[in-house]
């Protein structure tokens, strides 16, 4: 046995495996391997932190209870990217590479939110960063609520910013020798957040030249980001937990949202899309912040990311301070930077379209499209300037 276990083992094939939740339920599960040699002694993969990738496998030698079998086939391999199993609610295990696995996680997060646990780490492994940060935000309510705030503000500070930070600081290693000593100092270094929100940060214990590629300031800042997104996402799903729209129009207006949705789902293009959500904001905030609360399904990458932006500063002002039409305003600078140049003149045109008439963000929309010198712009300026103009 010791002699087989000593030999280099280049691939193994998947046979069973343990699901993390013990209880039943969809979850994760660990993959068990069979010894190409010994079919009796049971692998689990050994993963190489920097890189990810599968680094040598490892006997296990205590025995297993509830582990499941799975469909053979599947073959995890030395120096490729590790295999992962996922038991959905239906009882059946699906095991493979992340990116074989993708659509199958997705589609069991579509299906069921209401296992935030399972989805924050489905998020973390396969989506998007909009994503991760809703539902790390969605996590971290369900901690308040069955333990304390305080064990809420642990886990975001102990487990979420960590973990971006570490990811960060490897991603800027200058080479794989750093990026190992960087992860060996993990508990000499001190992230916390003060009473007023501030990130601090202390990478004292780590060589400055082994992350050159950043600065304390720069991974502070960025920190301080996505603090700042958590909380605005956050504060989202909490109004979005709480909120009835029977609560915010009157019942004969209620129809009104489905028809405002309708609208802007049925617009070709995801510029116009956005460009109609701000309208119904603008015209009727009861109405339109119902219809972006309500407002999913949107697969394109522009559109997403103004969705965003929109939820984070429109949902939490209350427009004592600052109008919405201001915070529109300002967004559409945001906007044209963040589109695919060939789409930044179809954004113009359609913002111009739908928010001419509200005069801080028409003075907005032509500033872009004076300041604008790209090609894909000239094809619509005319149009653009027609709209502007006929609105004043």
């Amino acid at each position: 046995m010791e002699d087989l276990l000593n030999t280099e083992i280049k691939e193994a094939l998947l046979v069973a495996c343990l699901p993390f939740q013990a209880s039943g339920g969809p979850s994760f599960a660990l993959p068990l391997f069979t010894h190409p040699d010994n079919p009796n002694v049971v692998l689990v993969q050994e993963i190489d932190e920097y890189s990810g990738v599968v680094s040598g496998f490892r006997a296990l030698e205590d025995p297993l209870t509830n582990i499941v079998t799975v469909k053979p086939g599947t073959i995890s391999k030395f120096g490729e990217h590790q295999v992962f199993a996922f038991v959905t609610e239906d009882g059946a295990t699906h095991a493979g590479q992340l990116n074989e696995l993708q659509s199958t996680l997705k589609a069991f997060s579509s299906r069921h939110p209401q296992y935030t646990a399972v989805n924050l780490q489905i998020m973390e492994l396969v989506g998007n960063i909009d994503e991760q940060q809703r539902f790390r935000a969605k996590m971290r309510l369900v901690i308040a609520e069955k333990l304390s705030t305080k064990a809420a503000r642990t886990f975001y500070e102990g487990s979420v910013l960590r973990s971006i930070l570490w990811d960060r600081l490897v991603n800027s290693a200058t080479s794989a020798d750093a990026a190992r000593r960087i992860l060996d100092k993990r508990s000499s270094v001190s992230l916390t957040v003060d009473l007023d929100g501030a990130v601090k940060l202390d990478l004292s214990a780590i060589e400055a030249t082994d992350f050159s590629k950043t600065t304390v300031g720069v991974l502070t800042t960025e920190l301080q980001q996505e603090f700042e997104s958590f909380i605005s996402n956050t504060a989202m799903i909490e109004d979005r937990t709480q909120l009835d729209v029977s609560h915010i129009l009157p019942s004969d207006q209620s129809g009104k949202v489905s028809g405002a949705l309708r609208k802007i789902r049925s617009a070709g293009r995801q510029e116009e899309r956005i460009a109609i959500l701000l309208d119904q904001i603008l015209h009727n905030r009861g109405i339109g912040i119902s219809a972006l609360l309500q407002y999913d399904g949107e697969k394109a990458k522009f559109a997403n990311t103004a969705l965003s932006h929109i939820r984070k500063r429109i949902l939490p002002n209350n427009q004592k301070e600052m109008k919405d039409e201001i915070i529109v305003a300002g967004l559409v600078s945001r906007f044209y930077s963040d589109t695919f140049s060939p789409n930044k003149g179809a954004l113009l045109y359609y913002l111009a379209m739908h928010l001419a008439k509200y005069p801080n963000v028409n003075k907005a929309i032509r500033q872009s499209l004076n300041h604008s010198a790209s090609i894909w712009v000239t094809s619509y300026r005319d149009d653009i300037n027609r709209l502007l103009d006929g609105n004043r």
